[in-house]
């Protein structure tokens, strides 16, 4: 939640804006984090959970963080925020 958060901040907006996410500090943070995390988050935490590490939480931490880096996740998700307040398709 911290890359959409900080994208969120950047691109102007307030985090406690949601949509479908409503009444928390950080419901659109929640809102647009939903619309990536099944591609990016989701898969990755049951391929790490499938070798039952040690460590779980941490090893999903530094695999999403590598994700995040190597795929430009943040320039990605400023213009993802503003078509989503503008009603865009979501590509």
């Amino acid at each position: 939640y911290g890359v959409t958060e900080a994208a969120i901040l950047a691109a102007g907006y307030a985090p406690a804006i949601g949509f479908v996410h409503t009444g928390k500090p950080l419901s659109f943070v929640y809102d647009i984090a939903d619309i990536i995390k099944f591609d990016t988050v989701v898969p990755k935490a049951f391929e790490i959970a499938r070798r039952n590490p040690g460590e779980p939480d941490r090893e999903v931490r530094l695999a999403c963080r590598d994700i995040f880096r190597s795929s430009k996740t943040l320039a990605k998700l400023i213009p993802l925020i503003e078509d989503v307040l503008a009603a865009g398709e979501i590509q």
